[in-house]
């Protein structure tokens, strides 16, 4: 289960990072909505771990 967490961390480092280099809005934009939906599945591992 940590390994799935891992690599959607630094998908969100990475998607992070573009957003705040890009100086287009729209790409912006973009990237942050591709965060806010892997935020939830982020959120389903955590949980999921809690529980054991």
């Amino acid at each position: 289960m940590i390994d799935d967490i891992i690599p959607e961390l630094n998908d969100l480092q990475t998607l992070a990072t573009v957003a705040l280099v890009d100086d287009n809005l729209n790409t912006s934009q973009a990237v942050l909505r591709v965060i806010e939906q892997k935020i939830p599945r982020l959120i389903e591992i955590l949980e999921e771990l809690e529980n054991g």
